[in-house]
């Protein structure tokens, strides 16, 4: 017969094979120092301390060291470990995972994962961690991580990672995974669906979604970055970059590149837009424009300023303007200032208050 060791403790116990699966092996076993705790059903396995814990149904080689009421069950949760806390669980084909302290910590059907912290939950991943923090979470994960934070959430994600703040979520969609994602504090920050490659430092109600890649949103709120490439948001509210590369708002109000835009610069200012161009510039102001295939122009502050490739306007937001392509070219314009100047591929209308240049 195998041995097994209770040393110590009071009410333990070691319960050797009965209904378990002939693949699960009974030997080397013990209990030390615990209380109302037990093995059932399990391979060289051990409970050191603490009291009303369970190690059984094949969790083969696992250990739990101190605390209460933690449990390691069912196959293939080999090699695992819990250490202190209380009411901490992994089971189900969670080998060589750990949960260390904390409470209310779940490791399911997640191999080669660790987590810390209280009532956090990593199900079907593997390498990843949730390393502190509450309410934390991660699906469907790989070699990703949650560092501190409350309510965060990772799922569809590989070598991604949530480093504190509150119910900031990085998800994917359609079953894909993607990958190198990053939030770092704030609140109700998110990166979804198709992203990858992408940052949000700080701020609130900050989003990245849609086939966006390699691009940063840091600080301010509700800004959003939707299938743009190598773009940035700098704080302010309100902003967006959209379909575009390339391409910054630093700050401001309501500013939008939109649309094929690229290498294009808005710097503060309210309400201004760019659609169809590239290598422009606007700076401050409000309600200032620039559509239809503008290059290398610059409107500087002013109020309803608008530089255009061609008569008309482009519809504000949306999602593809079909008629910049046949357009003609602004190129190297300026306004400096003033309300309701305008260049039209190269004819100037409007107040002329400021300056105007073709």
């Amino acid at each position: 017969f195998p041995s097994h060791d209770i040393i110590g403790g009071r009410y333990n116990c070691i319960v050797l094979q009965t209904y378990a699966p002939s693949y699960c092996f009974v030997s080397g076993n013990a209990i030390v120092g615990a209380k109302d705790s037990c093995i059932n059903e399990t391979d060289n396995s051990v409970i050191v301390g603490g009291k009303n814990h369970y190690i059984g149904e094949c969790a083969d080689y696992s250990a739990i060291v101190g605390g209460r009421g933690n449990e390691i069950y069912g196959a293939d949760t080999y090699y695992s470990a819990i250490v202190a806390g209380s009411y901490n669980c992994i089971c189900y084909s969670s080998s060589d995972s750990a949960i260390v302290a904390g409470c209310g910590n779940i490791i399911y059907y997640s191999c080669k994962s660790v987590v810390g912290g209280g009532n956090n939950y990593i199900y079907c991943s593997s390498y990843s961690s949730i390393l502190s923090g509450c309410c934390n979470s991660t699906c469907c994960v790989i070699s990703s991580s949650i560092v501190s934070g409350y309510g965060n959430y990772i799922c569809c994600q590989c070598n991604s990672a949530i480093v504190g703040g509150e119910f900031n979520c990085i998800e994917g969609w359609d079953g894909g995974i993607y990958c190198n994602n990053t939030i770092v504090g704030g609140r109700d920050n998110c990166i979804a669906q198709y992203a990858g490659s992408n940052t949000i430092v700080n701020g609130c109600d900050n989003r990245i979604e849609g086939e966006s890649y390699y691009n940063a949103i840091v600080a301010g709120e509700r800004n959003c970055l939707n299938y743009a490439y190598c773009s940035s948001v700098v704080g302010g509210c309100d902003n967006r970059i959209c379909d575009s590369s390339s391409s910054v708002i630093m700050g401001g109000e309501e500013n939008c590149i939109d649309n094929n835009g690229r290498s294009n610069i808005i710097a503060g200012g309210c309400c201004n837009y760019m659609c169809c161009g590239c290598m422009n510039a606007i700076v401050g102001g409000y309600y200032n424009s620039m559509e239809r295939r503008t290059e290398y122009s610059t409107i500087l502050g002013g109020c309803c300023n608008q530089i255009c490739g061609g008569f008309g306007s482009c519809y504000f937001g949306a999602p593809f303007c079909t008629t910049c392509y046949s357009c003609g070219i602004v190129c190297q314009s300026a306004i400096v200032s003033g309300e309701d100047n305008e260049i039209y591929r190269g004819i100037v209308t409007g107040k002329q208050i400021g300056r105007a240049h073709v």
